[in-house]
């Protein structure tokens, strides 16, 4: 079960899942990860899910709703402003490292939230450490052919030209 967290910037407070190993020694050091997800997703989705498995590897993970979404405060609702969301990944990098258990911080961003971590680590320098995760499906040429071929023959069966 992860710890619930509350992270103040500002007047907006960013909801946040704290996910520990298992023997977690707040007297220990960690390394901390903090994992976001794609454009609109909220920490119980995608990141929790990342978070879980980081914890399971003997890391700390933070997953947080960004300002604006889910049970984070800010309005209006859904707003999607890049300059908000560095705001609160520096935010929560500022209260991960203020943390006596946390020797370093690295960050997790998929789809959408890998630009952001790209963001993070230019306006941070003490942000070193980062993974990027942008996919893209069927888009690299081997997918491509091979999707494209299994198209062409399932019309020839058919009976349908294709080109």
């Amino acid at each position: 079960m992860p710890i619930q967290v509350t992270i103040a910037r500002n007047e907006v407070e960013l909801a946040a899942d704290l996910f520990v190993p298992a023997g977690f020694d707040p007297t220990q050091e960690y390394v901390a990860v903090v994992v976001q997800g794609s454009l609109t997703s909220v920490k119980k989705q995608m990141p929790a899910s990342y978070a879980r498995r980081l914890a399971d590897h003997g890391f700390v993970a933070l997953t947080f709703d960004y300002s604006h979404y889910g049970r984070s405060t800010g309005n209006p609702r859904q707003l999607e402003c890049p300059s908000e969301k560095l705001l609160d990944l520096q935010a929560v990098l500022t209260h991960l490292l203020a943390q006596p258990y946390v020797s370093k911080v690295a960050m997790v961003g998929v789809c959408t939230s890998a630009g952001n971590a790209a963001y993070l680590a230019a306006a941070a320098p003490r942000h070193r450490a980062r993974r990027a995760k942008a996919s893209r499906r069927h888009c690299d040429s081997d997918r491509r052919r091979r999707f494209w071929r299994a198209g062409a023959r399932a019309g020839h069966r058919a009976g349908r030209r294709t080109s």
